[in-house]
Parts: C-alpha cells; structure tokens; sequence
C-alpha cells in the first residue's frame, strides 16, 4: 500500500503512526492480558518477535498509530484502518491501558481516524465489528453514529466458544451529517 501516514492530534490524543520499535513490551503486556483483549480478534498469547512480526505486517497494509494521551505522555492504544478494498475499510481500536478506560479516548479515538479516512483517502463507508458482549464499544460506536448493518452468527472462536459479532459501519455522508 504506497501510503503517507502522519502524526496528527485530538483534544486529548496524539495519534504516531506505529513504528516496530512500538511492539515492544509495553505494547505485549496489553494484548496478552486477557481482559484487556476479551472482546477483540486477538486469539493467541504473543511473544516479542510475533508482536513485532505482526506490526510490521500491518505497517505495510494498515493506516495503524500508536495513541499518546497528551497530559501524560503514556501510550495507551492503539487504533488502525484496514482491509481495505475500493472505497470501504475496517476501523479497529484498543485501548490497551486499562487505567484509561470510560473515560471518552476509544470515542475520541474513532471519530478523529474517521475523519482522517473521508477527509483523506477514497473512502465511502467505514465498518467496525463488535462483539455482542462488548457493551463500551456498542455505546462508542451508536455516539459516532455508526449505524447496525448485522449480526454474524458464531463469526469468531476464541477461547474455545464461538462468539456473535454484530457489524457496523458508517458512510462519509453519515458522518458529515453527525459532525455539523
């Protein structure tokens, strides 16, 4: 993907785009906490070189930053645009210190990389999956206003169960509307 991917910041967020030095084990110690990852994708413990492995991976196909909340200057997250096709991608977020969680950032997060990807890319329509158990994200997703497209039955296994996940997306029309 031949991208230009800049810093850029938020009321209280500053957005890096993620280096491989950020797979460090700050950045492990968030996805292999189980209660931290309960509700994403991520299905397996990393270790170091599979954490760097994988950024690297998403450097080259993903719009991927590392989150910095400004008053502290700690990295809290992550949040990335991928599986990109013509005009449609996916938005993903973790906020992986869980010191910073319900207080506003995966909120703050989402609406300014949305805004990143209408204002900057080809994009139309943005799409998030969610967890049916993950009620925070629920709540973050309907505030941007993301509208429900589905429900995919036992779309993910982990933990040796299948789970629901419910598909949201918003188009740059929806999102200009709910800005103004």
């Amino acid at each position: 993907m031949n991208k230009k991917i800049k810093k850029f910041s938020s009321t209280r967020l500053i957005f890096i785009p993620i280096k491989l030095s950020d797979a460090n084990n700050n950045h492990l110690s968030w996805v292999n906490n189980s209660e931290i990852t309960k509700y994403t994708g991520i299905i397996k413990k990393y270790s170091l070189k599979t954490l760097k492995n994988y950024v690297k991976s998403e450097i080259k196909k993903s719009f991927f930053w590392m989150l910095i909340e400004k008053k502290t200057k700690k990295k809290i997250g992550t949040i990335k645009l991928s599986n990109f096709s013509l005009t449609t991608c996916y938005i993903g977020c973790l906020i992986g210190n869980n010191k910073f969680w319900n207080m506003g950032f995966a909120t703050e997060a989402k609406q300014n990389v949305l805004n990143f990807a209408f204002k900057n890319l080809k994009i139309n329509k943005v799409i998030s999956g969610v967890f049916v158990k993950n009620k925070a994200n629920h709540k973050v997703n309907k505030k941007i206003g993301f509208r429900k497209e589905g429900l995919f039955k036992e779309y993910m296994y982990k933990n040796n169960q299948f789970h629901d996940v419910i598909f949201y997306s918003i188009l740059k029309s929806e999102f200009r509307k709910k800005k103004k």
